[in-house]
């Protein structure tokens, strides 16, 4: 299943195809969005982290791609953390990926959870032509869910 990602209306379905909590819609909009940006500027998309918190505020936050494992890691952690303690209704974690270790990025994959136990991977390839990023088809699948305690 994949669709081209773009903002989404609050329909229930991810990209229209594959229902999940509308948290994933808003959380997804701003990593994608954010990925872009980076992109655009020659940089490394990630790793980036959203979350929602219990007020319905979007957190945002980002980690030096220097030290890509280490800040995935602790962005995680993080994450995981606050899900455990309650904090948020929703968490999404997007890691630039590889086609191959010495090749420059070519798609970045959202780890997104909340806490009425959904979880999708979203993986979306991309391409830089003259400076603009254009995403492709994004792959979804079922995610690990390790961000909330199960219910």
């Amino acid at each position: 299943m994949g669709a081209t990602p773009s903002s989404s209306p609050a329909t229930g379905s991810l990209f229209g195809i594959t229902p999940h909590p509308l948290e994933f819609d808003t959380i997804l909009d701003d990593l994608l969005n954010r990925a872009k940006t980076l992109v655009e500027r020659d940089e490394l998309p990630g790793p980036l982290a959203s979350v929602i918190d219990s007020t319905g505020v979007v957190i945002a936050l980002a980690a030096d791609p220097t030290e890509s494992g280490i800040a995935h890691a602790l962005l995680k952690n993080w994450v995981r953390d606050g899900g455990l303690r309650a904090e948020y209704l929703a968490s999404g974690i997007l890691i630039p990926t590889f086609a191959a270790p010495d090749q420059e990025a070519t798609a970045v994959s959202a780890h997104l959870d909340s806490a009425s136990g959904a979880s999708l991977v979203v993986d979306v390839p991309y391409s830089v032509v003259d400076g603009r990023l254009s995403w492709h088809e994004a792959r979804i699948s079922e995610g690990a869910h390790d961000v909330f305690p199960s219910a």
